[in-house]
């Protein structure tokens, strides 16, 4: 596996008069992050003078891909899920996340009751949460950090294409 620049992207969101949202992405033809930053302002104007919506955000950003990839094993499916709950820092709100094919490390066991309990003790459990802590890098929904991890459960969802 060898991940590797893709080059550099835009993406803006538009607003209409009915709070309609639309993203549009296009890729740069800067060939450096320099160059796309030097870019990306004058792309957006430009793009603007094409529309009556009002412009709600705008960002740049450099797409990494694998460019040897190869599928996981048998087994190994998105729609099997870690669902994960955080209190929110505040003590008020509750946030969840899920991650898609969870490691079977994640559980406090490989099978039984507990196969469907995540382990907050688990090495990999505590660095995903950290990333969401306020010392962190990461954030919750609206900019807002986790105080604590409350719980986690095994799920499994409909696939949508089958």
């Amino acid at each position: 596996m060898a991940i590797v620049s893709d080059g550099f992207y835009i993406s803006w969101t538009v607003a209409d008069n009915n709070a309609n949202v639309t993203t549009r992405t296009f890729k740069m033809q800067g060939a450096t992050q320099e160059d796309a930053e030097t870019d990306a302002p004058g792309v957006i104007t430009a793009l603007m003078a094409t529309t009556d919506a009002v412009l709600v955000s705008w960002h740049f950003y450099e797409e990494h891909i694998n460019d040897a990839l190869t599928y996981p094993a048998a087994g190994v499916e998105n729609q099997n899920q870690a669902l994960m709950s955080f209190l929110l820092t505040g003590g008020v709100k509750k946030a969840t996340l899920t991650i898609p094919a969870p490691k079977i490390t994640l559980f406090a066991a490989a099978t039984g009751p507990d196969a469907q309990r995540i382990d907050p003790a688990d090495a990999a459990v505590i660095a995903y949460v950290g990333l969401f802590e306020a010392d962190g890098q990461l954030y919750l929904s609206d900019g807002e950090t986790a105080a604590s991890f409350l719980k986690g459960k095994r799920r499994h969802i409909k696939a949508g294409n089958g």
